[in-house]
């Protein structure tokens, strides 16, 4: 489980360090997908569990802001980009991060919890673990 005052160092590291692109990683979470539903069905576990979805949120260690968001599953290479715009809001401990051409974002709850909107009419959702 992330704590709340893990989430606001992490989110305070992010949004204070951080702009090239072959800089070591210095935070990741890898957020696992248990639940996925579309405009027109909810995935089975089976599918669930075969396809491995998951959204690695990663903060680069550079001079500016640097976030990317790779969403990952089994059948290919994760697809990774850069973050746009990060927003904590503090009331409810919630890290949400926005990469705006794909119109997709991620939030990340007080308890570890996920939701990605993939910005095509897909949830997914799931558990963040720090790696």
């Amino acid at each position: 489980m992330i704590s709340r005052s893990f989430l606001l160092a992490l989110t305070f590291v992010f949004l204070t360090n951080a702009t090239q692109a072959q800089a070591a990683v210095t935070h990741e979470l890898e957020c696992l997908v248990d639940r996925k539903l579309d405009t027109h069905k909810e995935y089975t576990r089976k599918q669930i569990d075969e396809m491995r979805w998951s959204v690695i949120i990663r903060h680069h260690d550079y001079h500016e802001e640097y976030i990317t968001v790779s969403r990952c599953d089994s059948k290919a290479p994760c697809d990774e980009y850069r973050v746009d715009h990060v927003e904590f809001s503090g009331d409810v401990n919630i890290s949400k991060y926005y990469y705006f051409l794909g119109q997709f974002d991620v939030q990340v709850f007080h308890d570890g919890s996920f939701i990605e909107n993939n910005g095509r009419g897909s949830l997914a959702f799931g558990q963040c673990n720090v790696r």
